[in-house]
């Protein structure tokens, strides 16, 4: 018999026996591979579909702090605060290039964008699926693959601060 346990999306962890129950009567879509380690950048403000799917794939859910929801129904949102230039008066400029991609992209409930949008909070995504918060009361969080870590403040504004492209793990 099939033995072990399975976690499929929307449904859950489940019976590797059920599983196969599930799939007898299912009509399956067969998707391509995705490389997650690929680094892709777009000029637009949108989210390309492919880059949802592969930022949701890294992380998993929502990257706010403590946030258990794995739901693929939440805005992706710039940790990085998304630089529109100024198309208007003398000093007139277009957007920086290739700030949305994988290096600048994170999922949000609802909830939670508007929250880190309109209340104070700080994040920054530091590596492939790795996030730094900072709260208007000066608490930091680390929220990674492991799940979330209260650090020093010290350390989240040092990681906060650097310079764009570079990504700082300190101990």
């Amino acid at each position: 018999g099939t033995t072990g346990i399975a976690r499929v999306e929307g449904l859950g962890p489940t019976t590797l026996s059920r599983l196969a129950e599930l799939l007898a009567r299912t009509d399956l879509r067969v998707q391509p591979v995705k490389d997650l380690s690929d680094r892709v950048r777009y000029t637009a403000y949108e989210h390309p579909e492919s880059l949802r799917d592969q930022v949701h794939l890294i992380t998993g859910g929502d990257y706010w702090p403590y946030a258990g929801s794995t739901s693929r129904n939440v805005d992706l949102d710039h940790p990085t605060a998304y630089d529109h230039g100024d198309n208007h008066g003398d000093d007139a400029r277009e957007p920086p290039p290739d700030q949305t991609g994988s290096h600048n992209s994170g999922p949000l409930g609802r909830r939670h964008h508007r929250w880190k949008t309109h209340a104070g909070y700080r994040s920054r995504q530091c590596g492939a699926g790795r996030y730094v918060w900072m709260t208007p009361h000066g608490l930091a969080f680390l929220v990674d693959d492991a799940g979330t870590h209260r650090i020093h403040p010290e350390k989240a504004r040092m990681i906060l601060d650097a310079p764009a492209g570079v990504d700082i793990y300190p101990a």
